[in-house]
Order: C-alpha cells, then structure tokens, then sequence
C-alpha cells in the first residue's frame, strides 16, 4: 500500500504533475472491498426457542433505554407536538413506536424483525416472567411500567394513574369498543373515563 502510494507520487513529480494525477484519477479503480463488522456466518442462526430471565430482563432494559433515550423517544415527542390529530391516529402511531422498538431489540436476539419475530420474542418474554423469581418478576414489571410511562407521557402529555384490574378490565373494553366504532370519538370517550 506504502509503495504504491510513493509510486504515484514519483510518477506525479516526474511525469508534469496534473497530467500524470489526472491520468490517475481517471483510471478505473477496483471497487473497495468491505471486512464485515461481524464474523460471517455460513447458514442463517434459528430463532432462539425461549428467553432466559437475564435475557427478558436486559431486553426489557433495553427497549425502555429505546423510549427513553433513543429515536423512540424522539418519535412519541413528534406525537406529543401533534396534539390535534384524532387520539386513535396517535395511538396507533405511539404503537408502531413501541412496537419498532421492540423489534429492535428481538433482531438483536435473534428474532425476525417482523411481526411474527416480534409476537414470538412476546410469548418468550411472558414465559420468563412466569418462571422468574419474585425480585425478578417485580423488576420486569417495573420495566414494563416505565415504559408504559414513557409512552404516555412523551406521547400524550399523560400520567399514567393506577388502576385495580376491574377498573383495566372496564377499561380495555371501552376501548376496544370505541376503537371499532368508526366515528373517531375514541379520543373523547376514553378522556372523559381519564
């Protein structure tokens, strides 16, 4: 590399300077060949078959520092700033966000970025809370809040108040029911039971 480098610049000296780098500069080069950043791997990885608890939990870490700190946040901030949109649009907007996020952090363990790699990382992050510990168990809960605050907040300007399971329950059902009523009063329905 050295040498070829001290025989251009012997060659731009003696053969009349620009002539000689122009001549250069216009002969075709090889395309520049990329080292990969990882080893390469010879057949793709299987999805991973479960989560251990570290996983569920440094997962569930990661996808709040996602909300809290990263593009995530930034995007439920955007929806915040659009304050007049019906709330179902930014709903489902605020959705997509937590959803990207924790596709994210599935394809970084090996699931598919997509829906189903999304459902399946899901399905394994309950089946590790059902098997951890109660210190363990509270910690995931307590990520899982956090993020639920995130996005509350920072997408809608609102705290997140608790509520025992009969009141979630009546809850979740109001707004199931006025998510499938097309009329858009979603927002107003559900504000007044906040």
């Amino acid at each position: 590399m050295l040498r070829s480098a001290a025989l251009r610049i012997h060659q731009f000296h003696q053969c009349g300077g620009a002539r000689a780098s122009l001549r250069l500069a216009t002969r075709p080069r090889a395309p520049l060949l990329l080292r990969s950043l990882s080893s390469p791997v010879d057949a793709p990885l299987p999805p991973p078959a479960d989560l251990s608890v570290e996983q569920a939990l440094s997962t569930s870490r990661i996808v709040l520092d996602f909300v809290r700190l990263g593009v995530s946040g930034r995007r439920l901030d955007v929806i915040a700033n659009h304050a007049s949109q019906p709330v179902q649009e930014r709903w489902t907007t605020a959705m997509q966000v937590l959803v990207a996020a924790q596709a994210h952090v599935a394809a970084a363990f090996g699931y598919a970025a997509t829906a189903e790699g999304v459902m399946a990382y899901r399905q394994h992050l309950a089946v590790a809370a059902r098997g951890a510990g109660p210190e363990k168990l509270e910690e995931l809960k307590t990520y899982d809040r956090e993020v639920w605050s995130e996005v509350l907040m920072r997408g809608f300007a609102l705290a997140p108040r608790p509520m025992d399971a009969a009141t979630a329950r009546s809850f979740a059902g109001k707004v199931a029911a006025a998510a499938s009523d097309a009329t858009g009063a979603l927002g107003d329905s559900l504000t007044a039971d906040l």
